[in-house]
């Protein structure tokens, strides 16, 4: 072969400087790497089948052309070819050294020469080599080093399989006395080289992405609470504008899978809001749910013709894997949307659509709890109804007009429990509505049954849930004073302390037994003859926090009942926000 035929007669530091030379294409040929789409793929350590096939052919490349920069000496030849498929090995792992050092080293044994054979099988017993150690390259304190010791250890042993099957023998001492030291040196230092530009562009790419996920966040953050409430006009129309503000980029439209919502940047003359989709490549995107980049007016292809917009990354919204819009990024000039604002686009259409699902989550929460309420205003208790017409029943004789008002008090009742779509009432209202079904019990239980309100009105005013505390007070009537013969007495009382609210329904009942004190609190548990406690307290749960559900201090002569209520309208507000809060 004739790169071998040309032999030159050099000293170890001679061939040492003639080797250097060839360290600038490996730092070319680093700088290409770090910008390239593999190299994205380094950082997570999931290459692709695709992205490990490419680093072969890379690497095995940078090989053969250290095998072509090689200098001819003794019939053979010093060169940097070790350093492509040892940091193939350490980069890429076993399998690509091992495919690295094989293509390289075939390259090598098929130039010919009498040490062809040997150096080939170095190559490749130098690539798989070092693939077994990716894991400690990790570590950046050690990689510096670790790449000298592999670039050290692999030409070592490269001399030593040269002088075992290199024949004859005495040249083969000859080469080596001469290139050990040089190419042990020079290789050590050029993958110390690759090493150190690809961990200086990691560290670059870090910041990028560090400066995009700030950048990610404050968008985040800043539209949180406008599309909280799902993708419209308007909410579309302020996010766009925070994403512009932003994100440095000429435009930014929000559409939903028929319509543009909204558009602010170059282009908002002709790409108005609730006017229908104006780009071929906006379809595209909805139609195939992948992001889509396009480097040019054709590619974009707006059906205005004058259309200002240059380049364009297009990415879809989705809820639940379903395309429910897109967010667009678009710049005047062609070619200019950048991989930065691609991941940034693609970022934030994340965030974006995980908000809108947040948000679509909390609106289905809020109505299945007015579903609920609605439920249990229904929920009427059919032995108190049944009761309360044969208490009537019983007065029509003998006291028509006791009669009449217990009718008047239980139609009121019946009126205000049913039909009141309120989330939150005063406290008078719901004293009302507790009074009225208190009047038709007390009828029943005449003076076994004692009733004491201790409320100050100032707090009359104040706003709670609907339907709390007639559940309590009807659960003290039936289950705690009328098993008792003699009666008792409940006293309903509320009264401020520290910032909150307090409420008490205290019964001088039977109790409550052990086993069902146990159950009362688990979720479904009282349900089957009237409003169990479970379900008051999990409602308040929903609402307040786990911190305000119901507490129950139970002894033989007395049940208490109570919770707390933040005497504050905004924390209410904002935990349980319908649109029949204005009642």
């Amino acid at each position: 072969m004739d790169l071998l035929l040309t032999n030159q007669n050099l000293s170890a530091f001679q061939l040492f400087i003639k080797l250097l030379e060839a360290i600038g294409i490996i730092g070319l040929a680093a700088y290409f790497f770090t910008q390239s789409t593999v190299f994205k793929s380094l950082f997570a350590r999931k290459f692709t089948l695709r992205d490990k096939f490419l680093m072969i052919i890379f690497f095995s490349t940078i090989s053969i052309v250290g095998t072509y920069l090689g200098i001819p000496i003794k019939g053979a030849l010093a060169n940097t070819r070790a350093v492509g498929a040892i940091v193939a090995g350490l980069l890429g792992g076993p399998v690509v050294g091992l495919g690295a050092g094989l293509i390289a080293g075939t390259h090598r044994y098929l130039l010919g020469g009498y040490t062809g054979f040997a150096c080939g099988l170095a190559t490749v017993i130098e690539g798989l080599l070092a693939g077994f150690l990716p894991k400690i390259i990790e570590n950046r304190k050690m990689s510096l080093l670790l790449g000298m010791s592999a670039g050290i250890l692999g030409e070592a042993l490269q001399m030593l399989i040269i002088l075992l099957i290199a024949r004859p023998f005495n040249e083969a001492v000859d080469l080596v006395k001469v290139i050990a030291l040089p190419m042990m040196t020079v290789n050590s230092l050029g993958i110390m080289l690759f090493i150190h530009l690809v961990h200086k562009a990691k560290k670059e790419q870090e910041k990028i992405e560090a400066l995009q996920a700030h950048k990610a966040l404050e968008i985040a953050n800043q539209t949180i609470s406008h599309l909280r409430h799902g993708l419209s006009s308007n909410s579309a129309q302020i996010a766009a504008q925070i994403i512009l503000n932003i994100s440095e980029v000429d435009a930014v439209a929000i559409t939903d899978k028929q319509k543009i919502l909204a558009h602010v940047g170059i282009g908002s003359d002709h790409h108005l809001p609730n006017s229908i989709l104006l780009t071929t490549l906006t379809e595209k995107v909805i139609s195939s749910g992948e992001l889509i980049i396009a480097n040019s007016p054709l590619e974009i292809d707006c059906k205005e013709p004058l259309c200002p917009l240059g380049s364009a990354v297009v990415v879809p919204l989705k809820i639940k894997n379903d395309v429910i819009g897109t967010l667009k990024f678009y710049h005047a000039r062609p070619n200019l949307m950048s991989p930065v604002k691609v991941e940034l686009a693609r970022g934030l259409a994340q965030l974006l659509s995980t908000q809108l699902e947040l948000g679509q989550l909390e609106a289905q929460a809020k109505l299945k709890t007015t579903a609920e309420l609605k439920a249990l205003r229904a929920q009427i208790n059919p032995h108190f109804l049944f009761n309360t017409l044969n208490t009537i029943i019983s007065f029509s004789r003998t006291e028509p007009e006791t009669s009449r008002q217990l009718l008047i008090h239980l139609s009121d009742f019946f009126r205000k429990t049913l039909k009141n779509d309120c989330d939150f009432v005063r406290i008078n209202d719901e004293l009302t509505l507790i009074k009225s079904y208190l009047t038709i019990e007390k009828a029943r239980f005449g003076n076994r049954l004692d009733i004491i309100y201790d409320i100050p009105d100032e707090l009359l005013d104040f706003e709670m849930p609907a339907f709390i505390l007639q559940p309590l007070v009807e659960n003290s009537v039936k289950h705690g004073i009328a098993p008792k013969i003699e009666g008792g007495q409940i006293l309903i009382k509320a009264f401020k302390i520290d910032g909150k609210v307090a409420f008490c329904i205290c019964d001088t009942g039977i109790g409550i037994p052990k086993d069902i004190r146990e159950k009362i609190f688990l979720k479904g548990f009282g349900k089957g003859t009237g409003i169990g406690l479970s379900n008051v307290n999990e409602r308040l749960m929903n609402i307040y926090g786990p911190e305000y559900g119901l507490k129950i201090l139970d002894s033989s002569e007395i049940t208490n009942v109570f919770f707390n209520i933040p005497d504050n309208k905004e924390v209410r507000y904002n935990e349980f926000q319908t649109p029949s809060l204005n009642c």
